[in-house]
């Protein structure tokens, strides 16, 4: 709520009773809250592009004009088809191709039935998307997770989402979710592999003698449920191996028994 707003809004709801106006019955910030949250967590986005029904009435709006012009005596019958094709190929054009190709932006919409499928991340070969021609929605499933048992729950994936992401926009965790990632700052990483497996003191030194020096402490480091991510990969090579196994300042790996022991 910005400064002086409800203010504003009490002279308004006034000025509109003395006038005679009654002002609508506005939503309170729950009411606000759990609608956004249902329309949040059950819609589906993609590319924003025209439908088939808002390209036919364009189209026959221009073949009216065509009709038109040439009962006037304004254009040749060929003129008029020829224009008329022509507005046909570029609505066509800008809604199928034009809006994937230049990404103009996403367009979010409510599926029913569809929005009932639920999420699974080892289903990312599965797709929702809009059949231009038949203006509908549908959903295919990923088919290397092969054929469905009866009575089995269909599922698709809502992408790449780290369980931060799920909770936030659907209001639901995944057990072992593959995207999902844990960070802390540097100085923290650092402390605790000390504590788990003391190193070497002097080699911290190592962190601001590399070539791309790793001197920031606040910096993020990722850790996910396949193990570090670069920068703690990084961090670990040259904190716990010996410098003839060290390549790139600890950026690439290093031998198999180098990877393990990091």
């Amino acid at each position: 709520r910005k400064p002086g707003a409800s203010g504003r809004a009490s002279e308004q709801a006034s000025g509109e009773a003395e006038a005679g106006v009654q002002p609508l019955c506005a939503p309170s910030g729950e009411e606000l809250d759990w609608a956004l949250s249902c329309v949040r967590s059950r819609a589906f986005s993609g590319p924003a592009s025209g439908t088939l029904k808002a390209a036919a009435a364009q189209l026959g709006f221009a073949g009216l004009l065509g009709l038109v012009s040439v009962v006037g005596g304004f254009l040749a019958p060929q003129q008029a088809v020829d224009g008329v094709s022509v507005v046909g190929v570029s609505l066509v054009f800008s809604d199928v191709v034009a809006s994937r190709l230049l990404a103009r932006g996403k367009r979010h919409v409510l599926c029913p039935y569809l929005d009932m499928l639920n999420h699974a991340s080892s289903r990312s070969g599965s797709r929702l998307e809009y059949d231009y021609f038949g203006d509908a929605f549908g959903a295919s499933l990923d088919p290397a997770a092969g054929p469905v048992p009866p009575g089995a729950e269909l599922l698709i994936s809502y992408g790449d989402r780290s369980n931060d992401q799920l909770l936030q926009y659907y209001g639901f965790v995944e057990a072992g979710n593959p995207h999902d990632s844990f960070l802390v700052d540097q100085q923290s990483f650092l402390l605790a592999l000390g504590e788990a497996d003391p190193y070497p003191k002097e080699r911290l030194r190592r962190l601001s003698q590399a070539r791309v020096p790793l001197t920031d402490n606040t910096a993020a480091v990722s850790l996910t449920a396949e193990g570090g991510g670069p920068r703690a990969m990084q961090l670990a090579r040259l904190l716990f191996l010996a410098e003839a196994d060290l390549a790139d300042d600890g950026a690439s790996p290093s031998s198999p028994a180098g990877e393990e022991r990091a």
